[in-house]
């Protein structure tokens, strides 16, 4: 733990005594981990050396720690809101990246909103298609909301620890409405061109009048979207068209419609798979 007594100084004019002693991030603390850009008089902050030395709080010194710092703005980002209206971020990407310096100081209390992938840091690197990372949340109140900034072109998927059923990040932000203590990220493809079918639940769901609904296509193909009432009868064809490879997401709007159960039907070639939409008037 370090401080300042009177000064205000930013972390890139922290120098160290050996060289290269700094091996994370600093963080403040304010209900959770914030990352720290500056040192200011009266708080202290968590830092990780890679052995016994000194901090100087002198620009005047060598071995500026800012030399030593990755660039988190190359990387993706995973951005929660809970009911609370605490915000959290987290980053990865499939790209080479060097994540050594993105271990987070130890969890607080139970009550103390934290998120972070099981290996402890606040940033992962996904090397594998189909590979997965487990996120721990702690101290969060559901629902949550969930977006994603995608920047390496690659497609990823969200489910809750609770919930098999997985949601791209690349299309709306996502809405966690199960309570779990895991959320799994997952790499599903670095193309953008997804390796299987998909077919995701609507977002907003409950919804009034529209909704919308994502899926994916791995092959090129016929593919057909249709919405049914509880009857079976069909109610709306959305997509009937050849589609090549890639993500897709259409609309669905029941002004028309009276409130209740629906229910919507994916097919492309063998692929078949049906979900529940509920719209509420």
């Amino acid at each position: 733990m370090i401080g300042s007594i009177v000064d205000t100084v930013s972390v890139s004019n922290l120098n160290t005594i050996p060289a290269n002693l700094i091996s994370s991030f600093f963080f403040g603390f304010n209900n959770g981990y914030k990352i720290g850009n500056y040192i200011t008089p009266g708080n202290g902050y968590w830092v990780k050396s890679t052995s016994a030395g000194k901090l100087i709080l002198k620009a005047s010194q060598i071995n500026k720690t800012s030399n030593l710092l990755p660039d988190l703005s190359i990387l993706n980002q995973l951005k929660m809101d809970d009911a609370n209206g605490n915000e959290l971020c987290l980053y990865f990407t499939s790209k080479p990246f060097d994540n050594s310096f993105c271990e987070q100081p130890p969890k607080g209390w139970d009550e103390i909103p934290d998120i972070r992938f099981s290996s402890g840091k606040f940033a992962e690197t996904f090397s594998n298609i189909s590979e997965s990372k487990n996120i721990d949340i702690q101290g969060l109140k559901f629902p949550l909301m969930i977006k994603g900034l995608i920047k390496d072109r690659s497609n990823y998927f969200i489910n809750s620890g609770m919930d098999t059923s997985k949601i791209s990040l690349s299309e709306v932000p996502v809405k966690i409405s199960t309570s779990s203590n895991t959320l799994i990220l997952t790499l599903a493809s670095q193309t953008g061109i997804p390796v299987q079918y998909q077919l995701g639940q609507n977002y907003p769901n409950p919804f009034n009048p529209s909704t919308i609904i994502n899926y994916s296509v791995p092959n090129a193909g016929l593919v057909t979207l249709k919405v049914y009432n509880v009857l079976g009868r069909e109610i709306a064809t959305l997509v009937n068209q050849e589609k090549s490879p890639g993500n897709y997401s259409v609309q669905f709007t029941g002004s028309k419609l009276s409130s209740g159960i629906y229910f919507y039907r994916m097919q492309s070639g063998s692929f078949e798979e049906t979900k529940k939409l509920l719209l509420l008037k």
